[in-house]
């Protein structure tokens, strides 16, 4: 198992309460831009090749797995070796399934990395790359 010492929040940039995409379409998108997975990783999730994320949160509230949590990332550069991605579907205005989905998706992690010594981080794309506008929101103010 990796270390872990960060989550990192992003938006898919599509149109806000746009139900037509999915996981697959991400996954589509980031083979166009060149990302793939390590063949040894496959064993998880072996129909998402090229997938960035750790898993995406659908309009419906859904949570999509992605790549693997002991797996690193491709979605946050220089920041992908201790950290967990994942993705809400849409830009700005979220699905209140979705908000609750992403609460108990922070709660989840939080509990399982969290450690007696050290919280884990909980960040906006935008927080670690200044010029995304990823996620459409304060994840700060959020919290």
């Amino acid at each position: 198992m990796r270390t872990i010492n960060t989550l990192i929040i992003h938006c898919s940039d599509t149109p806000d309460g746009y139900a037509k995409y999915t996981v697959r379409d991400i996954d589509a998108w980031h083979a166009q831009r060149g990302f793939r997975r390590r063949p040894e990783s496959l064993e998880y999730n072996p129909t998402l090749p090229y997938i960035g994320y750790h898993g995406l949160i659908d309009c419906a509230g859904a949570l999509w797995p992605g790549r693997g949590e002991d797996e690193y990332g491709e979605h946050a550069s220089g920041h992908n070796s201790l950290s967990l991605g994942y993705c809400l579907l849409g830009r700005t205005a979220f699905t209140p399934a979705q908000w609750a989905a992403l609460r108990e998706l922070v709660l989840d992690v939080k509990r399982r990395y969290d450690t007696e010594t050290a919280a884990i981080k909980v960040i906006g794309h935008r927080e670690v790359q200044p010029d995304k506008s990823c996620p459409g929101f304060d994840v700060q103010m959020w919290l």
